[in-house]
C-alpha cells in the first residue's frame, strides 16, 4: 500500500529467465524476442503475455521450434485446469524426454471471448 493508503499495482516487465531474453517490438508475425532480465528488477518468476490470435499463433510456434521440434523436452499438463467465467487457468510441466525429470513449470492464464478463443495467454514460469 502506497503512503496515501491506496493501493498501487505495477506491472512486472516482460522478460524469460529461462532463455536469458527481453521482449523487443516487432513488425512481422514472428514472436517477440527476447534480451536480458534486468538485475535489478527483484523479480524472480519470469513472466510473458500474448495478445491476439497471431501473436498466440507465433509464440506457440516459437516454442515448438525451441523446446519441442528437436525432441528434447514434451509439455504436460498437471491436470489441474480450472474455468471461471472467460478465464482458465492450469499448470504444466516440460519433461526432458531423455531423463523424464522436469525441467521446468508454469501457470497459464488465458481470457476467452464470447466464443470460447483465446485472447490472451499469460504464462508465469514457475521454474
Amino acid at each position: 500500500m502506497s503512503r496515501s493508503g491506496t493501493n498501487r499495482t505495477r506491472r512486472p516487465p516482460r522478460w524469460c529467465a529461462r532463455c536469458g531474453h527481453r521482449p523487443e517490438s516487432t513488425s512481422s508475425n514472428r514472436p517477440a524476442t527476447f534480451g536480458k532480465r534486468p538485475a535489478r528488477s527483484g523479480l524472480r518468476a519470469p513472466t510473458l503475455e500474448v495478445r491476439g490470435y497471431a501473436a498466440i499463433e507465433a509464440r506457440a510456434a516459437r516454442a515448438y521450434e525451441d523446446f519441442v521440434a528437436r525432441g528434447e523436452y514434451v509439455f504436460r499438463s498437471r491436470d489441474n485446469a480450472a474455468v471461471l467465467r472467460n478465464i482458465v487457468k492450469f499448470n504444466w510441466e516440460m519433461v526432458s524426454t531423455a531423463t523424464g525429470e522436469v525441467a521446468g513449470a508454469g501457470l497459464e492464464v488465458l481470457m476467452l471471448d464470447d466464443q470460447g478463443r483465446i485472447t490472451t495467454d499469460s504464462q508465469f514460469v514457475e521454474r
